[in-house]
């Protein structure tokens, strides 16, 4: 896996290179990843549907600061409060005061923020195009999760779709994203 993270970052940077010396444009992948290296807080808000909308469709709320990174259900309203709290290792489920241990593998609704915020911050780009006004990019991350972003006219992340071993896709439409 560190081998392949090598090789992926000097395919990358070569890339780069060559796209700088052709007057190309820095990605907004690219100038994301910048804003996000000195930031304090990280807010995210999205309307997240799980795989061919069987896990449903959540209201999730990220907020990543000083005190750790957490997950929040906002909608449905059945569900909301119930609270993800992340660290390097481990995950835990948190509602009314109960704690539950969960097992961070695959790729779900309630871990899609965070896999999209570690993909922004840590993924490597292998593909980056315009289509119909914005701009996509599609971020390598781990090793099986791709994630394709588009981002509005603004340079502003608008949709995240997340897939694991190509499979599997949940879908994050943005409605919030704040970096302090």
């Amino acid at each position: 896996m560190l081998l392949r993270r090598c090789i992926s970052a000097a395919l990358c940077a070569l890339a780069a290179l060559a796209l700088a010396g052709c007057g190309g444009e820095e990605s907004p992948a690219a100038a994301l990843r910048a804003r996000l290296e000195d930031a304090g807080t990280v807010t995210i808000s999205a309307r997240v549907e799980g795989a061919a909308g069987e896990d449903g469709v959540y209201g999730l709320t990220l907020r990543r600061g000083g005190d750790g990174l957490s997950v929040t259900v906002d909608s449905p309203e059945e569900i909301a409060g119930v609270r993800a709290e992340y660290d390097e290792d481990t995950l835990t489920l948190e509602y009314a005061g109960l704690a539950l241990p969960m097992d961070t593998e695959g790729l779900s609704p309630i871990t899609a923020l965070p896999e999209t915020l570690r993909a922004l911050e840590e993924g490597y780009e292998s593909l980056y195009w315009t289509e119909g006004g914005e701009q996509c990019v599609s971020l390598e991350s781990g090793d099986s999760l791709t994630v394709e972003a588009r981002f509005g006219p603004d340079g502003e992340l608008a949709y995240a779709e997340l897939s694991s071993g190509g499979a599997g896709a949940v879908r994050c439409e943005i409605t919030e994203f704040t970096i302090e």
